[in-house]
């Protein structure tokens, strides 16, 4: 009876043992994902293609799999705003040949620049629409994550989020860059009557209306998205 008892008891430890081990090595394994779905998910804001090859397994799997597809959504929009939206419209705005074909009223002009204005607000909003809580819910529920790891897909929605907010408050120097270039399309419109262009330069017959065209050309922002030249035309 005691010999029994004993290699019952040998056996009840071998196999407490196992099952130890069996949950150390389980811990041990999301511990070693979670770090290295962390080091994934930290390297996204420095890339420049989003690489949807998914490096982790089981619940890792699934937030990587979203958060990529979140920033790589945001990135489309960063490329569509420079791409589509960005400084160039400005630079051609104050050029000389714009000067002249679309100037004094500079009607056209005034309607790109309005229409940029729209279209980058709308870009701006659908980037924030990615971080928003209803699209977090959404992908927490369509991708069932419990609470764990639900937690853990939101700290790294709200570090894009504050990648977002940096974006659009560069955005808003682009905006206030416009407003200074249909500043000085109402000025020149007003004074239409005292200035002309010839080849790159516009001339203007009073040395006040000089100052104040050159004043409002340094005014705008030369640094919103890349470090293109905005000034206008030389003036003399």
């Amino acid at each position: 009876m005691k010999k029994a008892l004993k290699i019952t008891l040998i056996v009840v430890a071998v196999l407490i043992a196992l099952f130890t081990g069996i949950i150390a090595y389980a811990v041990y394994d999301q511990l070693k994902m979670e770090s290295k779905l962390d080091t994934i998910v930290n390297n996204l804001a420095n890339e420049e293609k989003i690489d949807m090859t998914i490096e982790t397994t089981g619940d890792c799997a699934k937030v990587e799999r979203l958060i990529k597809t979140n920033y790589q959504d945001f990135y489309k929009l960063v490329d569509k705003v420079i791409n589509e939206y960005g400084n160039p419209i400005i630079s051609n705005s104050l050029s000389a040949d714009n000067y002249v074909k679309d100037g004094p009223e500079f009607i056209n002009t005034r309607k790109e620049l309005n229409h940029l204005k729209i279209k980058r607000q709308e870009l701006n909003e659908q980037m924030l629409e990615i971080v928003s809580e209803e699209a977090i819910r959404d992908n927490i529920e369509r991708y069932q994550l419990d609470d764990y790891y639900s937690e853990i897909y939101r700290e790294y929605v709200y570090s894009l989020k504050l990648i977002i907010e940096d974006v659009i408050k560069e955005d808003r120097s682009f905006n206030e860059s416009i407003d200074v270039v249909i500043e000085i399309l109402d000025f020149l419109q007003q004074e239409k009557d005292h200035w002309q262009v010839e080849g790159e330069n516009i001339i203007f017959d009073e040395q006040s209306l000089l100052d104040k065209y050159n004043w409002l050309i340094s005014k705008i922002c030369l640094d919103c998205d890349t470090n293109e030249n905005k000034d206008g035309p030389s003036s003399l």
